[in-house]
């Protein structure tokens, strides 16, 4: 169970004023909460749901569904000089807000969380991995493009030379090792509770459960 405590003396004495579970669900994994700098009784309470108080603690208004930046929000930064600016880190990227939290805007950053990384015996050789609320992903270690000649820098690889390998979060993506064309990868549905073994065929693109 959640719960939250205040201190109206700099810490010498606590009062607990909440023992609401959505102000501290999944601690072991994640949770942060953040005051308003202009009103010391309005905090915003980032764990699974995504939660704000106005009264101190007493209440909570369970934002999730419905005015929230997204599902597992992680970090939170108040602007000290205006309240009505603030930004969420989550698991779908950051989003922003310069209304106090009644609309949100989202940007999608050019970043994700790995897992698990492998690679084959290919030349060039191909990197697999599995990231965060996605499915596992393979691409080129070296694209070739460019490179005119041996001791030419290497060329850039481009964002549509990775797609997809069936499996997901916290699972594997692992080549085959005598078939090159076979990634057997794990971890589908909601990350790890998904449990599931995938055969995916690089020919077809086409992946099929074989647990």
């Amino acid at each position: 169970n959640g719960s939250l405590w205040r201190s109206e003396d700099g810490g010498d004495n606590w009062a607990m004023v909440s023992a609401d579970r959505r102000l501290r669900g999944r601690t072991h994994y994640y949770t942060r909460f953040a005051v308003s700098p202009d009103n010391e009784n309005e905090a915003f309470f980032l764990a699974a749901e995504f939660t704000k108080t106005v009264d101190g603690g007493q209440t909570s208004i369970d934002l999730t569904g419905r005015v929230a930046p997204s599902g597992d929000n992680h970090d939170m930064w108040i602007d000290p000089a205006n309240g009505e600016r603030m930004v969420v880190a989550h698991d779908d990227g950051m989003s922003f807000s310069i209304n106090r939290g009644k609309s949100w805007h989202q940007i999608q950053l050019p970043i994700a969380q790995m897992y698990h990384v492998a690679t084959d015996n290919q030349v060039p050789y191909n990197v697999y991995g599995n990231r965060q609320d996605g499915p596992s992903s393979m691409g080129p270690s070296h694209s070739r493009l460019g490179k005119q000649s041996e001791d030419a820098a290497a060329g850039p690889i481009p964002r549509g030379m990775w797609h997809s390998v069936a499996g997901g979060e916290s699972g594997w993506a692992i080549p085959d090792p005598v078939d090159s064309n076979i990634v057997w990868a794990t971890g589908t549905g909601f990350g790890s509770l998904g449990g599931t073994v995938e055969r995916f065929d690089q020919r077809t693109r086409q992946a099929r459960e074989v647990e």
